[in-house]
């Protein structure tokens, strides 16, 4: 029997359409642990990188940082996902907006999201890869830190851009919005898939930007004070893809997004 989707009071009479907008995702939490391995999936520290292929870089040569990774064997099956090989996210360390184009968020120039079909045995050791000094960098964080999947499956954000597809309450209900957001939305919100979270606006909403189709989350990593993680003031990032470049294994034109308040 599936559990009753809780909802504020206020928002009995709209339980339907409610519950008609229940997507899965997989929920992360962060642990900071000894002998985390570079295939893990975890937030930043020492990536895996394979010696025959060249290290990313910013625009300038310089090298950008890993910021997370997905071990698809570490994690649930997860439709349109792959269920082997590994997935980086890295940004630029020496940006103040980390790698971010405001023009273009597709623009891999200064961040990059690579996957390695395999995970080869002949990998970049600790003293091949590349150093960095942390007091020269602005990254959002840095400390390593081990990701736990949980699935679950949440109602719609307001602030998604697919909420508009939704007959939802109005804003005159505030208190009961900002119930359902506590209950559904509290931070940090570390996850793959699901409805996303900003703290200023999602950049789908604009069909100028051609960004519509980026409907699946590729990852979602928020601001965690447990670890020393916050994108500006508390902000949050975001990387999407569309279903049919994630079903072609094609991370070339991954859109990248983080706000702040």
């Amino acid at each position: 029997m599936t559990e009753k989707l809780a909802l504020p009071k206020q928002f009995e009479s709209y339980r339907t359409i409610f519950e008609q907008s229940n997507k899965p995702l997989l929920s992360i939490s962060l642990h900071v642990e000894e002998n985390i391995l570079k295939t893990d999936c975890k937030v930043f520290g020492q990536p895996y990188f394979p010696k025959n292929m060249p290290y990313p870089t910013n625009e300038q040569g310089e090298r950008l940082k890993l910021l997370a990774q997905l071990n698809f064997e570490q994690m649930p099956v997860f439709e349109h996902f792959p269920t082997s090989g590994l997935l980086q996210f890295y940004v630029d360390p020496y940006d103040d907006v980390s790698g971010m184009d405001f023009d273009d968020g597709t623009n891999q120039a200064n961040f990059r999201v690579i996957y390695h079909e395999t995970i080869e045995k002949d990998m970049l050791t600790d003293e091949e890869l590349p150093t960095f000094n942390e007091e020269d960098l602005m990254m959002p964080g840095n400390t390593e830190a081990k990701m736990y999947f949980k699935e679950a499956t949440k109602p719609v954000s307001f602030v998604d851009y697919r909420a508009k597809e939704f007959a939802l309450p109005s804003f005159d209900f505030d208190e009961a919005w900002e119930e359902y957001m506590e209950m559904y939305y509290a931070q940090p919100m570390h996850q793959v898939g699901g409805y996303s979270y900003f703290t200023q606006e999602d950049p789908r909403n604009y069909a100028s930007n051609g960004y519509e189709a980026y409907e699946i989350m590729l990852l979602q990593i928020d601001s965690d004070m447990e670890i020393d993680l916050m994108w500006g003031d508390m902000g949050i990032g975001n990387f999407f893809i569309t279903a049919e470049d994630l079903d072609a294994r094609n991370f070339s034109r991954v859109l990248y997004n983080w706000d702040c308040g």
